[in-house]
């Protein structure tokens, strides 16, 4: 079965409509093409994000499938240009992932805006295919992880003998810095609001010797952009403020 034909048939009849005068109905006929635009916010952390894990729970008896995007980080940071809306991808790791036998899945980190190289691999991610030349969007009817949405071909490839370039250690640091926030999802105290996050970063801000490794290269990167200053209620941190 088609991605599409799951979604049409089975997920969108259930999902209720969040904006305009609609909004808490179930849709009366679904979406058309458009729809596909604006699905890669199902990897942030808004209402419509909510309902679509919602769904999928009781359709599939998973629970916890909030880890699987940016749900947890809700009450701490922005989902302002949080996500990417066109989809990137690590090809080495497909390939390995598929030459090992392991499961081949796209990566939360790779939808993540501010994130552009693979951590693993040390290279850039890829947004185009290397068969048709062509963009995706994250989410489409015929999207299979490691093909192409649009020419249906394998994405993954095998690593090169020249690396990619000697320029991306920046890129890196911030990659494995998003990775490591979102690895700690699953222990994330659901109770914690923006107010303890906040203070937890103007406390480690102001006490980096006494830091673990990751909370002091973290506290270091959210210190330069002066997020430890900001005390408004309203304000909450965009994720490229805290790996910058």
């Amino acid at each position: 079965m088609e991605t599409g034909a799951l979604v049409n048939h089975e997920l969108l009849p259930r999902i209720p409509c969040t904006k305009g005068p609609r909004a808490g109905l179930t849709p009366t006929r679904l979406p058309e093409y458009s729809f596909y635009l604006d699905a890669h916010s199902l990897n942030g952390s808004g209402d419509q994000t909510r309902l679509w894990v919602g769904a999928l729970e009781q359709l599939t008896s998973v629970q916890q499938l909030d880890l699987l995007t940016a749900l947890p980080w809700a009450n701490a940071i922005s989902c302002v240009h949080l996500l990417r809306p066109c989809r990137a991808w690590c090809s080495l790791c497909y390939e390995s992932r598929r030459s090992s036998e392991q499961p081949v899945y796209e990566a939360l980190l790779w939808a993540c805006q501010i994130v552009t190289v693979c951590p693993e691999h040390q290279r850039q991610l890829d947004t185009v295919c290397h068969f048709c030349g062509r963009t995706q969007y994250v989410f489409s009817s015929k999207v299979r992880p490691g093909h192409c949405s649009r020419c249906q071909s394998w994405l993954g490839r095998e690593p090169k003998a020249t690396p990619f370039g000697t320029d991306i250690g920046a890129q890196i640091r911030v990659a494995e810095m998003v990775g490591e926030l979102l690895a700690v999802s699953a222990s994330f105290p659901a109770g914690v609001t923006l107010d303890v996050f906040r203070e937890n970063v103007r406390r480690h801000a102001q006490k980096p010797a006494v830091l673990s490794v990751f909370t002091l290269r973290f506290t270091t990167l959210i210190s330069v952009v002066g997020l430890a200053a900001r005390t408004s209620r309203a304000w909450i941190p965009l994720l490229s403020c805290l790996a910058a």
